[in-house]
């Protein structure tokens, strides 16, 4: 059960960081429009922690959301 929980839990927040990715990828590619308040470096680099993110949701042990224990 505690293999079955984590892995619902990373898919979980997999679907929801991949997408903000899509999201950071439309802005970045030009098809959405931009806040102007908004740096453009700072949207990649964001966009970059997201991926790096996605690369690692399999590698935590601790990231089970039912794990009470």
């Amino acid at each position: 059960m505690k293999q079955s929980a984590r892995e619902l839990t990373a898919v979980m927040w997999g679907h929801e960081l991949a997408l903000v990715l899509q999201h950071c990828e439309s802005v970045l590619a030009g098809d959405e429009e931009m806040d102007p308040k908004a740096d453009r470096k700072s949207f990649k680099s964001l966009a970059m922690k997201l991926k790096a993110a996605m690369r690692a949701i399999w590698d935590d042990i601790s990231g089970d959301l039912f794990d009470i224990g």
